[in-house]
This record gives structure tokens, sequence and C-alpha cells, in this order.
């Protein structure tokens, strides 16, 4: 079917790289979208008085966070940040692998997948740029929180 086997090996390492891409993104997905089954019961405890106390007076509050829940938010946090740098380096790849493609002789000479390519690597390079500008709003955000913390320290 290819004759050219440079093409076949970058169009693999492509589509295993776009498999490895998806993988990621769907955790991250599931990590912020989908609400796990402790956060849903650690939020609220209920409180409720003598066993005299009809059951439908019983009210909740929100539960007071512990010292291992903030050091779980923080392992959280770093696998986030781990995961999300799996991302970066994985579009990375997919990128510099796109662009060896589209240098293949024998993509040069096929318009319909150089322009199938092409779309790819600019989807590539639009989510490596995504992903700087996060990254440095993430940065100017964690800025600004220490400023205002040693701001509100100096009272």
């Amino acid at each position: 079917m290819n004759r050219n086997p440079e093409r076949s090996a970058s169009l693999q390492k492509y589509l295993a790289l776009h498999f490895q891409q998806t993988r990621i993104r769907d955790a991250i997905q599931r990590r912020y979208f989908s609400p796990s089954p402790d956060s849903r019961n650690s939020s609220v405890s209920p409180l409720s008085s003598s066993p005299s106390t009809p059951p439908h007076s019983t009210f909740y509050t929100h539960a007071i966070p512990t010292i291992p829940e903030e050091v779980e938010d923080q392992d959280e946090t770093d696998d986030s940040e781990e995961e999300d740098q799996k991302l970066y380096d994985i579009n990375r790849q997919i990128k510099y692998t796109l662009t060896d493609l589209l240098n293949c002789d024998s993509t040069r000479t096929d318009p319909k997948f150089r322009a199938w390519v092409q779309s790819r690597l600019m989807d590539a390079e639009m989510e490596l740029r995504r992903q700087r500008k996060r990254r440095v709003s993430d940065d100017r955000g964690s800025q600004e929180m220490v400023e205002s913390i040693a701001n509100s320290m100096e009272i």
C-alpha cells in the first residue's frame, strides 16, 4: 500500500502519540469534571441530636478539612502538574513528528495527505500555544497570591 518506509514510520509514531494524548486528556477531564465519591461525602457531615429528635430535623454542615485531606490535595496538584507536563511533552513530540512527516517526499507529492498533515500540525501548534498561555496565567495567579499573602502579613 504505502511504499515509503519513512512516511509509514512517522505516521505510526504520530498515531501512537495521538493515542497517548487522548488517554491523558481523558484522565485530566475525569479528574476535573467528575467528582470523586469521597468529595461528595466529605463536604457535608450529618449532625443529629438525641434519639428523640425526629429524622427530618437532622441538618448538614460543611466538614472542616483535616491535615490528611490537605496532603491529598497537594498530591492531586502534583499529579495534575505531572499530567499537564506529560501532555505538553506529547504535544511537542506530535508537532515534531508531523513536521518530519510533512517533509517526506511522498507527502510533498500527495496534496490531500499533505493538507491533512498540515491541519494536524496547526492543531498541535494551537494546543501548545494554549498550554503555554495557561502556564503563564497560572504562574501569574500564584505570584499574585503570594504577594497578597505577603502584603496581608505586613499589617
